[in-house]
This record gives structure tokens, C-alpha cells and sequence, in this order.
């Protein structure tokens, strides 16, 4: 952990800063601190009357924290090669590695400062040396945390685990870390926080954060209190593996869908691509909000999605490299809302879904008689669409009966084959099918 070294003297005696101001205290110096942090972390040569991570120069004196009262520079500093980590607190030079490691605070009769006291790290290599994230850092050997070295760290091996504010977790290829303490009790190869964990809280006031390895759970509790907790079975009912690299392809397209497939039911965009982004990072979902957005089966080129009243599906049908057929079917109750595209270039083209079946259900019609043609408008409803074969779509009637429509009908069932060349299926056949 930081250490802050404060040394108050308050003696009469001492000799005072009669004009503190005038001492260093410039008004000219400008704190590039902010502008620096919002851009791409990199190394930045400090300029005269600059400051950056409390880090200032001055003609070509560094000095480090607040100047007033005659303090003086750092000792030892390289101003040719000096360069500060904007927003990290760390600056290097050709021979050694920096971070404000002790600060002491003095304060006088008529003046108080705070400088940088300590800063150079332990045997860290400055040419190799790399900031890692979350206040951790490495030469590939060593390991620092907020500057000081953790002792035995194997810098070649070593990971930041990912997580919100106030989470300082990382392991190496023998322990997983807590700031820069070793957390014995995980084992390090499997060690997991999980952002999606329900059982996480992050509240202005309230944080407290499930971390685990294969067999043990812990809650923690910032800033060090973490306490040993049942695990939890992550097998749920609703629990399906997927193979992302297997279904890259369906499940980039369920990012970019448009809205307009999912009139009956509401996943934005940003949720779809935390989705699929977790189902990369894992090869699994898990979502134990029963009966709503909960993935019910994949396959490379369709998939089912359990929603509030019905479900939907997403089935894709490949034409060229470049070229792709999609088919959205929306069900609720007895009502489906299809809706069909060409995909190119991430590019949505929509398509009239009866263009791409010719005669489609007409196709069953036997005798042309109006009230033949009345029965088979009657029964458009009772059409299933089976969108699960990469080749093949399947329509399938419940309400057509052999026995008691032979007269009108083909058939209750229609199967269509893709045509990649024409960009749309043809009728294979036509039979009847019990209900």
C-alpha cells in the first residue's frame, strides 16, 4: 500500500519561509494532467513550466509535488530522457524508474509543503519497464504496485484481473494477488471476477464484489475485507455452452441487427454486444432471468431466443463469401412478425420474405375454387416456419387436416431448398403430415 510520511514541525525556533511565494511557487506552470490522461496512455517528455502526476519542470530541474519553501528538485533525474505516465503517476529516465512512494509534508510558521520524498522503484529496468493497469506496472522481471516492488512476483506470468473501481486483483503463475499482498487461499491458474454476477454491488456508498476460482467462492469488500462464501452451481437450467469461434458469424450479425426485428420485445444494441462479447470472452451464457432473452439453442446458422410472451429466432443462409440471406421470426402467441434481408458489408437490404418463396403457400392450393382459395386465407395463421436447416425452410400447417381438406390441398406441409445462385428457394416438396 502507499505509504504517506508526514513530518509536522511546528517549532518557533525553525527558521520560516518569509515569502513562500516567491520561493518556487510559480504561476505560470500548467498541469497537463487532464489533457494528457484523456488520450492513449503514453510516455510524454515533460516541457519547462509543465506539470504532469505532480511532476513539474522547472528550467531543467524536476520537482515532484508541491514547490513553496525553498524545497528543492529531485535528486538524480536525467532531464534529457525524463518522461512521465500521464494519469499512472509513474516517470522514467534512461537509468531509473519513478512513483511518488513516500510523500512528507512539512509545515512552518508561515508556510507548508508536501514533496515527493521516496520515488525511485527497486531494480526496475527502465528500458523493458511497462505500466500494466490498475496501478500495477512491469520491467517483465519485477513487479510494483503503486511503485513499490512485490517481492517473488514472476513479472513474466504476472495479469491485471479486469474490474471496476476500488478492485485491485492480479495473479502471476503461482498466487493471485491483492494490492500487492499474495491472497493464498485462490488458486491462481483459475482465479475469475465476473462483472455480470447479479450478486455484485456497485453503489456510490456500496461495494462489494464475488471473486472465485474453480471450487471456492469470496465476497470482498473494499478496501480488505474478504470473506469465504458458498459457492454458488453456475449450472443452471438456462445455462448453454456455445462455441463462439463456431458461431462468430450468426452472433456478429446479432449485434448489428436492426431494431425492427424485435418489435414484440426489447434487447438494444449495447446489451447484444455485452451478450456475445461474454459468450466470447467464456464460450457459455448464463442468464437466470427465466423465460426472458434466454438463449435456447444455437447452431452455426440459426439460433432461439426465449422472450417474455414468445420467442424468436435469427437464422442465416450463406449465398456467397460476401453475401448473406438473413430471416428474423418473431412469435407471440399466435401472431409472427417475419422479417427477412441481405446482408453485404455489414449492410442491412431489406427484403420482401414472400419474394424469396415464389408462390409460397399457394403452392398447396389443389382446386382453385373461391372457397378453397377462402380456406387456405382462413388458415395462414396456423403456419409454422421452421428456419433451422442451413438449406432448408420448412412450412408447416396445424390447421390443415388430410382427411378433411384433401379436397383443396396438396398437403399441410411445404419444403423449400435454396437456390444460392437465384438469392432465393424453390419448392422441393409437398406432403401431408398428422398433426
Amino acid at each position: 500500500m502507499k505509504k504517506l510520511v508526514t513530518s509536522l514541525i511546528l517549532s518557533t525556533f525553525l527558521i520560516s519561509c518569509k515569502n513562500p511565494k516567491s520561493n518556487f511557487e510559480r504561476t505560470n506552470i500548467v498541469d497537463r494532467t487532464i489533457a494528457y490522461s484523456k488520450n492513449e496512455i503514453k510516455w510524454i517528455a515533460l516541457q519547462k513550466n509543465a506539470s504532469i502526476d505532480g511532476y513539474t519542470r522547472i528550467g531543467d530541474s524536476i520537482f515532484g509535488g508541491e514547490i513553496a519553501c525553498n524545497i528543492k528538485p529531485l535528486k538524480g533525474i536525467d532531464i534529457a530522457s525524463f518522461k512521465v505516465l500521464p494519469g499512472t503517476k509513474y516517470a522514467k529516465d534512461k537509468n531509473n524508474v519513478y512513483y511518488p512512494i513516500d510523500i512528507t509534508c512539512l509545515d512552518y510558521k508561515d508556510c507548508g509543503v508536501c514533496y515527493f520524498s521516496k520515488i525511485k522503484l527497486d531494480q526496475a529496468n527502465s528500458r523493458k519497464f511497462k505500466y500494466l493497469n490498475k496501478e500495477y506496472a512491469s520491467d517483465g522481471k519485477n513487479v510494483y504496485f503503486r511503485g513499490e516492488l512485490i517481492p517473488n512476483a514472476d513479472g513474466e506470468s504476472f495479469k491485471v484481473i479486469d474490474g471496476p473501481e476500488f478492485f485491485f486483483f492480479a495473479t502471476d503463475k503461482k498466487h493471485v494477488y491483492k494490492h500487492n499482498e499474495i491472497f493464498d487461499e485462490a488458486d491462481s491458474k483459475t482465479f475469475h471476477y465476473k462483472s455480470e454476477d447479479k450478486r455484485n454491488i456497485i453503489q456510490e456508498y456500496e461495494h462489494k464484489f464475488i471473486i472465485g476460482d474453480e471450487t471456492k467462492e469470496w465476497e470482498f469488500i473494499p478496501p480488505n475485507t474478504i470473506t469465504r462464501i458458498k459457492k454458488e452451481n453456475k449450472k443452471h437450467a438456462d445455462t448453454i455452452s456455445i462455441d463462439y469461434l463456431k458461431h462468430q458469424k450468426i452472433l456478429d450479425i446479432l449485434k448489428l441487427l436492426p431494431k425492427q426485428t424485435m418489435t414484440s420485445w426489447e434487447w438494444t444494441q449495447e446489451n447484444r454486444i455485452k451478450t456475445v462479447d461474454f459468450i466470447e470472452k467464456n464460450n457459455f451464457l448464463v442468464d437466470s432471468t427465466k423465460m426472458f432473452n434466454n438463449i435456447t439453442y444455437i447452431k452455426p446458422n440459426t439460433l432461439g431466443i426465449q422472450v417474455v410472451d414468445g420467442f424468436w429466432t435469427l437464422s442465416i443462409y450463406q449465398l456467397t463469401s460476401a453475401k448473406t440471406l438473413i430471416i428474423t421470426n418473431d412469435i407471440v402467441g399466435d401472431g409472427k412478425d417475419i422479417n427477412s434481408f441481405l446482408f453485404t458489408e455489414n449492410s442491412f437490404e431489406k427484403i420482401e420474405f414472400n419474394q424469396l418463396f415464389g408462390k409460397g403457400i399457394k403452392n398447396l392450393i389443389k382446386n382453385q375454387s373461391e372457397q378453397c382459395v377462402l380456406e387456405l386465407e382462413d388458415n395462414y395463421f396456423t403456419f409454422d416456419y421452421d428456419f433451422t436447416d442451413k438449406n432448408i425452410v420448412t412450412f408447416t400447417s396445424w390447421g390443415l387436416e388430410k382427411d378433411e381438406h384433401q379436397n383443396c390441398f396438396k398437403g399441410n406441409v411445404l419444403e423449400f431448398e435454396l437456390n444460392t445462385s437465384e438469392e432465393k428457394f424453390e419448392l422441393k416438396s409437398m406432403f401431408w403430415k398428422e398433426n
